[in-house]
């Protein structure tokens, strides 16, 4: 009887193996993308940020993870804008990533450096690893900053943003 019992609980357990591993879709995060937050802050060349999508449609999934990613770039350079505001006077002005010319720049700047596509039956899931060189960060902050008067205005003063803008025309000299 306790041989019955065991090597039915033995049966039941390798099905519910078999089935559990019948059921994987055998896809797996890529360790380049659960590794962006280290390699982030390593990095002093490139700002990273990645991000994932899924869709039907296999481009449309590269897409919507592409524009994730640029939008997580862009609000990476309102963080930093935001830093500069809490050293002023009037750190509770509010800073949005908006669709301006500043936003065109992430577009044209910024570059796939790693990606991903998976297929589990109709879902097509995309990673990405996005980044985009610091300078050209900086040419975005500024620009961003120069775009918005008020905050301009509040910023200009600052010495950081000061160097900042010195940087950055260091840098615009020597790019062009």
């Amino acid at each position: 009887m306790h041989r019955i019992i065991g090597t039915s609980l033995i049966l039941v357990c390798l099905g519910s193996i078999i089935l559990w591993m019948g059921c994987s879709t055998g896809t797996s995060t890529p360790k380049w993308y659960r590794g962006t937050s280290a390699k982030a802050s390593a990095d002093t060349e490139y700002i990273h940020a990645a991000a994932t999508a899924e869709s039907r449609e296999e481009q449309m999934a590269i897409d919507k993870a592409k524009h994730e990613a640029r939008v997580k770039i862009a609000q990476q350079i309102d963080a930093r804008i935001q830093q500069l505001l809490e050293e002023t006077e009037d750190s509770e002005m509010p800073v949005a990533a908006s669709k301006d010319a500043a936003s065109e720049m992430i577009l044209r700047q910024s570059k796939v450096s790693n990606q991903k596509i998976e297929q589990d039956g109709s879902i097509y899931r995309a990673y990405v690893l996005v980044k985009m060189p610091v300078e050209e960060a900086n040419c975005t902050l500024v620009a961003r900053v120069k775009g918005n008067k008020d905050l301009y205005i509040r910023l200009r003063e600052s010495e950081k943003f000061r160097k900042l803008e010195k940087q950055v025309e260091e840098y615009e000299q020597n790019r062009d």
